[in-house]
């Protein structure tokens, strides 16, 4: 077979497999991530989640969290964006929705790209090291945290 067949069988085995994968995945909301939403929610800031993931891949966790969209006041999902992270338009999009200037806006992300994208924005950054290691995010963002465990509405509003 001509290489170039060979490549768009490969692609489409590949997504498959993806897609298969992402089909069978649980989502499972961090306890401690969400009693800082319901912190937040509480104090009336409004909160955004800005993902890379698709609104579909989204509509699957909704599915099996119900009540977790409400939470947030606007999802920013790559199906609305024309460029990605690292480009700020994701997180300028963000504050967009939630009628928020981008340099009033607190980021929490667990990627190199999304910090970049975050910074790129002019929000504040605070980097998750929940998928990559402390030391890899470190010294990219304005804070780095391991998890949302000891971390509080006083703790983002002193990094202002």
């Amino acid at each position: 077979k001509p290489l170039r067949m060979q490549q768009k069988e490969l692609e489409k085995k590949l997504m498959k497999m993806i897609n298969d994968f992402e089909a069978s995945m649980q989502y499972i909301p961090f306890e401690e991530a969400m009693r800082f939403v319901d912190e937040l929610s509480a104090a009336n800031i409004p909160t955004a989640i800005v993902t890379s993931s698709s609104k579909l891949k989204m509509e699957k966790l909704y599915a099996q969290n119900p009540g977790f969209k409400e939470k947030f006041n606007a999802v920013i999902t790559s199906d609305l964006v024309t460029y990605s992270k690292p480009h700020p338009q994701p997180y300028l999009l963000g504050a967009e929705a939630l009628g928020v200037a981008p340099q009033n806006c607190f980021v929490f992300e667990d990627s190199l790209l999304g910090i970049e994208s975050g910074n790129n924005a002019g929000a504040t950054v605070i980097g998750l090291a929940t998928t990559l290691p402390y030391s890899q995010i470190n010294g990219k963002a304005r804070k780095t945290i391991n998890d949302f465990s000891n971390f509080h509405l006083i703790d983002m509003l002193n990094l202002a």
